[in-house]
């Protein structure tokens, strides 16, 4: 029996997959309880089950959004519906329901970017309004054909159906007149490609550096110790480890986000090294406190 089936049957996800997502959570701002089984695969894989992600098609995503992304919401709104302002707290507390402003179907996340968790993008409704928001109504469109044509073309070739799940010439036109009507959200699109555009920017710098590397290596041997030496000492141009100096300067009047943004540095300082990841020579002379 393979090593991936255990617990009658249930697919676990790799421990190493698991733990790179709660890493990747941990850096947007996930905040995970203190008695996560980080180190054991098959109760990180429950833990995670349990906070509402999903391991589907080889990776893990967010399937429900977390009690406290819902706090955040109802904050963010002031315990008022989203959209008719009426309030949801005491002394008479009505019923609310939260969901997505745009859809999953669409390509949309529980939040404004991928890089972050700000639960941007969901909203909490009283009861009608929910309503309102989940039922549709049919509107007939009239284009000429040749444009028709160009429209489903245009879909096959952008893999809408990959991207978006429904190949339906209807889904495109909401998402053509979400994204034209909601500049905000439209917004912080252009921000999560400009921030990836960066992230190409910084690979691109590696291999700029790499390839200088190999021009004027003296031989394999040499251009071998460079290479391992690159690694074992890089720093990423984005979002490089902060020291403790630069976490006080960002949070002067909020010590628990300072506290909490130390801690997750921590840990995944302590996981870096541990793993000998790239760059982890670097940050062992940074933070000698976690050498091993």
């Amino acid at each position: 029996m393979s090593s991936d089936i255990q617990d009658k049957n249930k697919t676990y996800a790799p421990l190493i997959e698991s733990q790179n997502f709660v890493l990747s959570e941990r850096k947007k701002g996930i905040i995970f309880p203190k008695t996560i089984s980080f180190d054991d695969r098959n109760k990180l894989h429950e833990d995670l089950d349990s906070m509402g992600y999903g391991y589907e098609d080889g990776k893990w995503m967010q399937k429900t959004p977390h009690q406290w992304g819902a706090d955040l919401t109802l904050n963010r709104q002031g315990y008022k519906c989203y959209r008719c302002d009426i309030s949801f707290a005491p002394p008479n507390p009505i019923a609310w329901k939260l969901r997505q402003i745009e859809s999953r179907r669409s390509g949309a996340g529980f939040h404004s970017s991928k890089q972050f968790a700000d639960y941007k993008n969901m909203a909490a409704y009283c009861e009608p309004c929910y309503e309102n928001e989940t039922s549709t109504h049919p509107k007939t469109i009239r284009f000429k054909k040749v444009k028709l044509e160009h429209y489903e073309k245009w879909m096959e070739a952008n893999k809408w159906e990959m991207l978006h799940g429904s190949f339906t010439f209807s889904t495109l036109v909401k998402r053509a007149l979400d994204e034209l009507t909601d500049s905000e959200f439209f917004d912080a699109r252009i921000d999560d490609i400009l921030m990836e555009n960066d992230n190409y920017k910084s690979q691109a710098a590696s291999f700029l550096e790499l390839l200088e590397m190999f021009n004027s290596r003296e031989d394999d041997f040499d251009f071998a110790a460079k290479v391992r030496n690159f690694f074992q000492n890089y720093e990423p141009l984005i979002r490089p480890f902060q020291s403790d100096e630069q976490i006080d300067s960002m949070t002067t009047d909020n010590e628990s986000l300072r506290n909490y943004l130390k801690q997750t540095r921590d840990l995944d300082l302590k996981y870096l090294i541990k793993n000998k990841l790239s760059g982890y020579k670097r940050y062992e002379e940074q933070f000698p406190e976690f050498k091993e």
